[in-house]
């Protein structure tokens, strides 16, 4: 039996080694040590805060709760 696919490809959570700012918000600075959300793409990392990362997530897990109910409806 084959592996099961996963839509969450390149993600983690780590702590910023430097201060930096988030990649989403600008404004919001991620500081030396804080946990940050750390998304692959292509061959490069975007580094978001938590509350923007948190703000996403949620997005996305409404998203699939979506397609899910679309796809068990008759």
């Amino acid at each position: 039996m084959p592996r099961p696919k996963t839509f969450i490809k390149s993600i983690e959570v780590d702590e910023a080694k430097r201060a930096h700012s988030c990649q989403h918000v600008s404004s919001h600075r991620i500081q030396t040590g804080e946990k940050r959300l750390k998304l692959k793409v292509e061959r490069t990392f975007e580094h978001f805060c938590t509350p923007c990362a948190l703000k996403m997530i949620d997005s996305d897990i409404e998203k699939l709760q979506n397609i899910r109910t679309q796809l068990t409806q008759e």
